[in-house]
């Protein structure tokens, strides 16, 4: 699997009217940027959720395409190499950047919740099963967040026989972004 990679900034100061060649005001171009971010996340959502399942993840976590060869660290290339595609909605056309962005960003959510069930399979691998075994301490931290768009108070219990599986999809459902984006006008 690939690594996963870190997110630049950048700044928007200016933009051109396309058919006047007149300075965008900074308001419009704030709007603009605002509906191309909800765009890109609309899109890279439907990715997250269409490939949310065991089967999927377990694809993408082995690093390897249909084809035998290792997929690529650009997580937009490697779901192209997986065919997993982004749709545009009805009456939008977006240009092929527009979709790489959306399919780097469901590639980047899909392999985090690959590093996440690493992460959590190695717990479990270690906690022991015999409840006797277990110190006060560990059996007082014995729960963890649970990481879905419900209520933040739900908590998911890690206990010995009713302990979640090795799954790589948690029994909710995938994650959502709500973050706006940031822009200043």
């Amino acid at each position: 699997m690939g690594e996963l990679t870190a997110t630049a900034t950048c700044t928007t100061f200016q933009a051109v009217e396309e058919a006047t060649d007149e300075l965008t005001p900074k308001r419009r171009l704030a709007e603009r940027v605002g509906w191309l971010v909800s765009l890109v996340q609309q899109m890279a959502a439907e990715v997250v959720a269409a490939h949310w399942n065991d089967a999927d993840l377990a694809m993408l976590a082995s690093g390897m395409g249909p084809d035998g060869r290792r997929l690529p660290c650009k997580g937009w290339m490697a779901l192209r190499r997986l065919s997993w595609t982004t749709t545009v909605p009805l009456g939008v056309c977006a240009s092929d950047r527009v979709r790489r962005v959306a399919k780097e960003a469901a590639a980047r959510t899909l392999r985090q919740a690959v590093h996440r069930h690493a992460v959590v399979h190695a717990i479990l691998a270690t906690w022991p099963a015999d409840p006797s075994q277990r110190s006060a301490q560990v059996a007082d931290r014995r729960s963890c967040e649970c990481n879905s768009p419900s209520p933040p108070h739900r908590r998911r219990e890690l206990t010995g026989p009713g302990m979640p599986s090795t799954s790589h999809c948690p029994p909710t459902c995938p994650p959502v972004r709500t973050c706006a984006p940031r822009a200043c006008a």
